[in-house]
Formats: C-alpha cells, sequence, structure tokens
C-alpha cells in the first residue's frame, strides 16, 4: 500500500474523507475434511458497519480510497415450542481495502477494491475466524433524492489450515451490505 501512496503523488489532485453507516450481513463458511468424517458448518450474523474512506482524485472520473468498514453483529433466535433460546450468534470483523472508484464519490458510481479483513463469528451451532485477502465490488446510487451504497465482499480464509496432511480445513466469509453516506 505505501507503493501505491509513492506512485500516486504525482497523479493525485486532491483528497476527502468520507463516511457511513449501513447494515451488513456476515455468513462465515468452514469445513473439516477427514477420511472419515465431512462437516461444513455456515454461520450468519447481521450487524451494523461504519464506512470510513479517505479518498485521493485521480482524475474527474475516478477515486482511489483506503477504506475500513468495522462491523459488529449479533442475532439470537427463540423458539416458542420450547421456551427458549434455540441459538444465538455474534460477530465482528475489520476489513481494510484499497478502492478504485469509476467515478465521483459524491455522485452515482460502482467501484472494487481488495484488502485483507480479520473477522470473527461464534454460534451455538460453530464458528469461524477467517484472516485473509479480501475482494469486493460495489456501487453507490441514487434513491428517492439519497445516495445509497451497497456491497458484496468474499475474504479467503488463510488460517484454515491443519498440520495433518489427512485432515482439510478452510475458513471463507462472505459479507452483504448497504450504507448511507453521512453529509453527501
Amino acid at each position: 500500500m505505501g507503493l501505491a501512496f509513492i506512485a500516486m503523488t504525482g497523479i493525485v489532485k486532491g483528497q476527502e474523507y468520507f463516511h457511513a453507516f449501513g447494515l451488513q450481513a456476515n455468513l462465515g463458511l468452514s469445513s473439516k475434511t477427514t477420511p472419515t468424517t465431512s462437516d461444513f458448518n455456515l454461520v450468519f450474523v447481521p450487524g451494523v458497519i461504519y464506512k470510513a474512506s479517505l479518498a485521493f482524485e485521480i482524475n474527474r472520473d475516478m477515486n482511489f480510497a483506503i477504506s475500513a468498514y468495522p462491523f459488529i453483529g449479533a442475532m439470537g433466535s427463540f423458539n416458542s415450542q420450547q421456551g427458549a433460546s434455540s441459538g444465538t450468534s455474534i460477530g465482528a470483523e475489520l476489513p481494510v481495502l484499497g478502492e478504485i472508484y469509476f467515478g465521483d464519490l459524491d455522485d452515482p458510481c460502482f467501484f472494487i477494491g481488495a484488502g485483507l479483513s480479520a473477522s470473527v463469528i461464534r454460534s451455538t451451532s460453530g464458528s469461524s475466524t477467517v484472516v485473509g485477502p479480501q475482494i469486493e465490488v460495489g456501487g453507490q446510487f441514487e434513491f428517492r433524492d439519497q445516495m445509497i451504497g451497497a456491497r458484496l465482499a468474499y475474504t479467503y480464509g488463510l488460517n484454515g489450515g491443519s498440520d495433518d496432511p489427512t485432515i482439510s480445513e478452510s475458513n471463507n466469509m462472505v459479507n452483504v451490505g448497504i450504507f448511507y453516506p453521512i453529509g453527501l
């Protein structure tokens, strides 16, 4: 990332700070396969995100931004027949990405990004910790005279390995979110 800043110093025309609040759903996908068993676990957690972006104008039609999307969420379910909680999920995530915006961040536009993410999801049915590279695609559009953003991200977990060559483990994360830019 440091090289990107140095390389861009001659082409950057200005910088701005943007922030947004929104809703996101995290889906943790973990699997463990042994010679005799196969275990696959999905953990779903809805929650809130805060988007913080430092954008650098490259030209009138393109911007580069460094963005963080901190996430925290929880979900509980209640079984009315048994009169007790049937499951609870909690989660947190901190991705930091470099993003290219095809357009101005004040206007409708499309963006792609790549970076790193660390997340954890815990539930009564299992858990998933994912640390690794994240890629994303998203955009902003006007809805009822307000700017709304949406993003879809995927994190490939590098932390799912096992020392035993007969055991295969993987941890991955999918994020779907919408956000409302503040101050535009």
